[in-house]
């Protein structure tokens, strides 16, 4: 993934199991290609931020990473965009100095209401600019596509849902930005009304 000016950047998406025995490889990879001297893993915790074990979560993703990927991780906690404003300036400072970041479990939908409009996008878009590397995975990949599915809120809640609706901003995503002359293949949209669940009762 290009970046501003003669950096270049990674974008690493992983569908899920970002914290399984055998990911372990791809993140020693992506973490060599930065060299040994890129810091701690920034891990940013928005799209998990509304669950009760948020903390327990948070705990086992950096216990992972110093257990099977032998580096150390902290934590970036923007919960939600009405988080103060010292907790929006640590979890900035923190992904501002990531060499390597990583959004994974959680809800798409709940990451998306947070991030869009907001200060997150930017900051993660600034790691790819520097020639980092970001992983999106699990619920954060679901997030880079041109709409996303409330899964939380259809699976675990059980919530129904009317035909979807999308609006664009800006045509970026937070690691994607608009290129210069041409619309983005990946514009951001958030959906105004999130999908119906399967008929079926079929999972995702």
């Amino acid at each position: 993934m290009s970046g501003r000016g003669s950096a270049r950047g990674v974008l690493a998406i992983m569908g899920s199991g970002e914290t399984a025995p055998a990911m372990a490889k791809v993140h020693r990879a992506l973490l060599d290609r930065l060299g040994p001297d890129s810091g701690p893993v920034v891990v940013v915790d928005t799209p998990y931020g509304f669950q009760e074990n948020a903390d327990d979560l948070s705990r086992r993703i950096s216990a992972y990473f110093a257990e099977s990927v032998g580096r150390d991780a902290v934590v970036a906690t923007y919960r939600s965009r009405g988080v103060d404003g010292l907790t929006t300036a640590t979890a900035l400072a923190r992904i501002g100095e990531a060499r390597y970041a990583m959004a994974g479990p959680g809800s798409p939908s709940y990451a998306l209401r947070h991030w869009v409009e907001g200060p997150i996008p930017a900051a993660l878009e600034g790691i790819l600019a520097s020639g980092g590397a970001l992983t999106m995975a699990s619920a954060a990949a679901l997030t880079l596509g041109v709409v996303t599915v409330p899964v939380y809120e259809i699976y675990k809640v059980g919530a129904r849902h009317p035909r979807p609706r999308g609006r664009p901003h800006g045509g970026r995503h937070p690691p994607l930005r608009q290129r210069r002359g041409r619309q983005s293949r990946h514009p951001l949209l958030l959906p105004r009304r999130a999908p119906t669940a399967d008929p079926r009762g079929a999972a995702p």
